[in-house]
């Protein structure tokens, strides 16, 4: 958990005109506590973060938004409670009316139960609960990104009671007629995905891959598939924009684009040194395997067949290395035993120099892999990607996609950019491809200084991200696609 000084981060108190702090009171089980909001402008956007550190609650109150992960189900329900019906009231405080509220993820859901006081008010003598209902799902529009269960909050009968009978009594519906608008399809539990399914006018997925599995998770409603994107001007590397700005079209030489990766990978091989004391090579075909670990993202395959992968690194005409970096949630202990076991790993003399696992995986660390590394190795087992966009950022520098076919790779024909990996033999592939096709295409160059076929390849991925795979498309699907 990290103690942060909001005016330190560069946040200010949401304040009225005349320069009053904005306080807004909020229904927790038989209490009501106050919530305050700070603020901080990036860019045209700004950003409102919610806050109970305010005098007058109690303690354990101003606790409830300490931190994000929680294992505690009563305390993350607190923090959704808060979330959505402070969230709302600290909108219309501020006057700000949305043409359409968009709930991305279910942990602000119950900004609907706040959306229904409101048009409770709003309808006066003519309130009933199915009118109100049908207003609010007339502004609302909501994203799942995971079918992982643990991204899709669940509530037990008694939280559900204790925290919300109070919100719901006030709207004129029993309690048990509320459950029934998020009771899981297969458990005894309330869903706060299912809630938002059915109270939204649209919903949509991050991938064509995610729409179809969703369609199959949840029967009865239909994902739009909106492939997520990245902001190109954030993610490629200043190296690569200098020889190829986004405003360019068509691509520099390959001299200069090899040229913009070496840049790159020197930085990262200077960063690795800098943070794990290891040595690694510039001449190296560099794997790297950087993204939040868990099971599902299978950070082991690499290492299901020790001997074969040794004999691969230490191809002295060849050289292979490999990176790794990401962090775990703070109750995966499964995550926290494959990180034990990656730092150990690293420690064996076979792989001193070949293997690193590299600590404190931050955004400086990851924009030097996305435009560093020569492979980004991308593992997940297929149907529980429902996008991911570390490839993406990747491809956008030149950095060769070597994945399996989920999420947004499975958009992608990858024969003249990258490799796909068979999900079910997917350490077998790696091995495979490592010892034939990849190293021939990188390491024969016909005399010169780099392989024409592999920079073309390079050239080719960072276009496919330029054209079809940014924040603006994304957001302009979303507008014409869940807007309008």
């Amino acid at each position: 958990m990290v103690n942060l000084e909001p005016e330190k981060a560069g946040l200010t108190l949401v304040k009225t005109p005349d320069g009053q702090t904005i306080y807004l009171k909020v229904q927790i089980a038989d209490r009501q506590i106050t919530v305050q909001a700070w603020q901080k402008n990036l860019g045209t956007v700004t950003l409102y973060l919610l806050d109970t550190v305010v005098e007058g609650n109690s303690a354990d109150d101003q606790n409830i938004l300490d931190q994000l992960y929680v294992g505690d189900k009563e305390h993350r329900l607190k923090q959704e409670v808060v979330l959505g019906i402070g969230g709302v009231r600290l909108l219309q405080a501020l006057g700000i009316t949305p043409a359409y509220y968009h709930l991305n993820e279910a942990h602000c859901a119950l900004v609907i139960l706040e959306l229904l006081n409101q048009a409770k008010l709003k309808l006066g003598q003519n309130y009933t609960f199915q009118t109100a209902e049908n207003e609010v799902r007339q502004s609302l529009v909501f994203t799942n990104h995971t079918i992982v269960p643990a991204g899709n909050d669940m509530f037990s009968e008694d939280l559900i009671t204790i925290y919300l009978e109070r919100l719901t009594r006030h709207l004129e519906i029993p309690i048990h007629e509320f459950w029934k608008l998020g009771k899981a399809i297969d458990a005894s539990m309330f869903s706060m995905t299912l809630f938002a399914l059915r109270f939204a006018k649209k919903v949509n997925a991050v991938s064509f891959a995610h729409a179809r599995v969703a369609n199959e998770r949840w029967p009865g409603f239909t994902f739009i598939p909106i492939t997520n994107g990245v902001c190109r001007s954030r993610w490629l590397a200043p190296e690569i924009a200098s020889c190829w700005p986004l405003t360019k079209d068509p691509a520099c030489t390959p001299n200069d684009f090899w040229q913009g990766h070496l840049k790159c990978k020197r930085l990262l091989l200077a960063e690795v040194k800098n943070r794990s004391g290891a040595n690694m090579q510039e001449e190296a075909l560099t794997i790297t395997w950087a993204r939040r670990i868990t099971e599902y993202k299978r950070p082991l395959v690499l290492f299901h067949q020790l001997d074969r992968l040794k004999a691969l690194l230490h191809r002295g005409d060849r050289p292979l290395q490999i990176l790794m970096a990401g962090r775990v949630h703070p109750h995966d202990t499964d995550g926290k035993e494959i990180i034990k076991y990656l730092h150990s790993l690293a420690q064996e003399s076979d792989f001193a120099g070949k293997f690193q696992f590299i600590p404190n995986y931050d955004l400086k660390l990851a924009r030097l892999l996305v435009s560093g590394s020569d492979i980004w190795l991308n593992t997940p087992l297929q149907g529980y990607e429902a996008c991911g966009t570390s490839g993406m950022k990747a491809c956008l520098n030149g950095v060769l996609q070597m994945t399996t076919k989920d999420g947004w790779t499975d958009d992608i024909e990858w024969e003249s950019l990258g490799w796909t990996l068979n999900s079910e033999r997917v350490s077998d592939d790696i091995y495979r491809l490592l010892e034939t096709d990849v190293a021939n295409l990188y390491f024969d160059r016909g005399g010169q200084e780099y392989s024409p076929a592999w920079v073309e390849r390079m050239q080719r991925s960072s276009q496919l991200i330029r054209h079809r795979y940014s924040t603006a498309r994304m957001l302009a699907d979303y507008y014409q696609k869940l807007y309008v």
